[in-house]
């Protein structure tokens, strides 16, 4: 896990800058840093060693043909068993590394990048320099593990090209990152991911598994590919054959699956620890690390914790040692400004709770931690999957009934627009030009619809209209929702020298779960809510605890930051002048669309934490103020 920014320009940038903007992110790899330029590209690395942390690691890294440079973040799973295919293609090779980083490098020199990106199995994202062609590759993981980011800018009339991990590693060349409005809707309004992946104008993220060429002679894009989409491990044969075993065979398969999934996980050549909760996800994987005494659970608890189980029962029947973070925060929200310096767009506070345990695990000396992560979305983990087949199976039994018409006519999008702008007095011309966007993104939601479409049509051959929607609702999970936890996984983690590892990620477990039934995965018409969502992983660790806990001991509630109130105080207070710019609408109208009277509405309180998270960002990004200067400024609004 690493971090790297990269120029691609006829003008000639100074080191410095370079430098500069490798500092900003030196987080990412505090363990060393270099340098690598050539003709019209310098590319930049900080590096978290984790394989082979000897110098024969290092990047940016060139291949023995001396045709590749490289700057890698994340890991490759299987490289070992690469190797040793690359090893009878040339039985005369002398490795200098016993890292990750040369095999990927060799791999492409013998098979090709498409080819190599077939057979890689990890989290990456990579800029991968041919000067032989001349061309510089931008490749990211299937999932979307690992962050990239792009953009253009000119020098003095020269056009150039910029990456890097973080998109706060490009202010160095443009002074400033401002907010783009159109791209910002999502995040600002729906809590979503931004449009193009990033909330700045001009700053692009490469797409989940998709690569981009560029051509370093003209300095432009002129590819981009995408080579994965979790749409393409649906498999008819698969999922029909999968629809004839039983529970038990499908639980001794994902036994089987996660047992592999988590031994890969824990290649390294450093400490490695787990992210424990208590829950199920966390759970499981516990119990593929059993009797491993080097191995730690990192546990928060707080005063709002309310587990049914003990953490110290389940650590001691594993044969594991537990360490345990109280994270009460008597005033959470002044860490506001720090986590959305890190995250560059609003994320819930519970980010807090992470970062502080990877803070604790960096200071145990651990560089890597496991992650229970994307088991929810890819066995049908939270309430709105149960609710959305519940209301499927409605629309079922009442086809006689006109609902869909009723709801048209009462809740059409004429009658919500109108509707809103009239509740909140934003008639006036500047109002309607700020907030029509918004309707139609997300009364309309056309890139919503278009990635549902596409998870329809990879299961066009269920006839069940139920078992096709419940599906799709799932697969498209793993490309809308999941992205958001993925990228505060690196982020927060990152943030103190972190590498969070996704066992539940890999691609053949993703591929097991989406061609079994949605409505045997997730069990969403359960009426016992601690059998609904993740069927088959609650029976697997059932199994796996022999009777010694009841389910009722993975219930829980994780702790979570009360900050509505100093929340309620900081908006009263706040001008919004960066806002009220941005929308082109008053500080009055924002006070009424975020309804600051409205202290009790939960959507109120999720307006309230995103407008002021978007001022607090454009205070840092746009105007250049300090992390200390903000915490500063929102002390003096509460």
């Amino acid at each position: 896990m690493c971090g790297f920014v990269g120029v691609i320009s006829n003008y000639s940038t100074s080191v410095e800058k370079l430098k500069e903007a490798l500092n900003i992110i030196s987080y990412r790899g505090p363990d060393s840093s270099g340098i690598h330029q050539d003709k019209n590209v310098k590319l930049g690395f900080n590096r978290l060693s984790i394989q082979d942390i000897s110098d024969a690691g290092d990047q940016p890294m060139e291949s023995a043909c001396k045709r590749y440079i490289i700057v890698f973040n994340g890991e490759i799973y299987n490289y070992n068993e690469i190797r040793k295919v690359l090893d009878k293609s040339n039985q005369s090779f002398q490795w200098k590394s016993t890292g990750d980083t040369e095999v990927l490098l060799e791999c492409i020199k013998f098979k090709g990048l498409e080819e190599t990106l077939k057979i890689i199995e990890g989290m990456f994202s990579f800029a991968l320099w041919d000067k032989l062609k001349n061309k510089i590759y931008l490749c990211r993981d299937h999932f979307g593990q690992k962050p990239l980011f792009y953009t253009t800018e000119n020098f003095e009339g020269e056009k150039s090209i910029l990456l890097a991990s973080e998109a706060k590693a490009f202010i160095p060349y443009k002074q400033k990152l401002k907010v783009d409005l159109k791209k910002a809707y999502p995040s600002l309004f729906l809590t979503g991911m931004p449009l193009e992946g990033s909330i700045f104008k001009g700053v692009k993220s490469v797409p989940p598994g998709t690569y981009i060429e560029i051509n370093v002679d003209t300095i432009s894009i002129e590819y981009v590919n995408e080579y994965f989409h979790p749409s393409s491990l649906v498999d008819e044969n698969r999922y029909i054959y999968y629809s004839k075993n039983s529970l038990n065979d499908l639980t001794y398969e994902l036994d089987h699956l996660m047992n592999y999934s988590v031994k890969k996980h824990c290649i390294s050549d450093v400490e490695l620890g787990l992210l424990f909760s208590t829950g199920v996800d966390s759970n499981l994987i516990t119990t593929y690390l059993s009797n491993d005494k080097q191995k730690s659970l990192y546990h928060a608890s707080s005063s709002s914790t309310n587990l049914l189980g003990s953490p110290e029962k389940i650590a001691s029947f594993n044969n594991l040692n537990l360490v345990s973070l109280n994270v009460d925060e008597p005033n959470p929200i002044y860490q506001l400004p720090k986590l959305l310096w890190s995250y560059e767009e609003p994320n819930k506070m519970e980010g807090l709770i992470l970062a502080k345990l990877c803070k604790l695990s960096r200071l145990d000396g651990i560089k890597v931690l496991l992650s229970g992560c994307a088991a929810d979305e890819l066995f049908g983990g939270y309430s709105n999957f149960s609710g959305m087949c519940w209301n499927q199976r409605i629309n079922q039994i009442s086809k006689f009934i006109p609902i869909s018409f009723i709801f048209d006519k009462l809740f059409s999008t004429d009658a919500i627009a109108n509707g809103f702008l009239e509740h909140y007095n934003l008639y006036s011309p500047t109002s309607l030009s700020a907030i029509t966007p918004l309707l139609a993104y997300s009364l309309k939601g056309d890139q919503l619809n278009n990635n549902f479409s596409r998870a329809m049509q990879s299961y066009s051959f269920i006839s069940s209209n139920l078992e096709r929607y419940s599906n799709s609702f799932l697969l498209d999970e793993i490309s809308s929702r999941l992205p958001r936890f993925l990228l505060r996984n690196d982020r927060f983690s990152m943030m103190e020298s972190i590498e969070l590892r996704v066992p539940y990620l890999d691609q053949k477990i993703v591929s097991f779960a989406v061609n079994i039934s949605a409505l045997r995965r997730g069990n969403p018409f359960s009426l016992n809510h601690r059998k609904k969502g993740k069927r088959l992983i609650r029976k697997l660790i059932k199994e796996k605890y022999k009777g010694r806990f009841s389910m009722q001991n993975f219930a829980k509630k994780g702790p979570s930051f009360n900050c509505e109130k100093q929340l309620d105080l900081a908006t009263r207070s706040c001008e919004f002048h960066h806002l009220s710019n941005l929308l082109g609408i008053s500080r009055e109208s924002i006070a009424k669309l975020i309804g600051i009277d409205a202290y009790e509405s939960s959507f109120s309180t999720r307006m309230k934490y995103s407008f002021l998270s978007f001022e607090l960002i454009m205070m840092m990004y746009e105007s250049s103020m300090s992390i200390n200067e903000v915490e500063n400024y929102l002390f003096e609004l509460i």
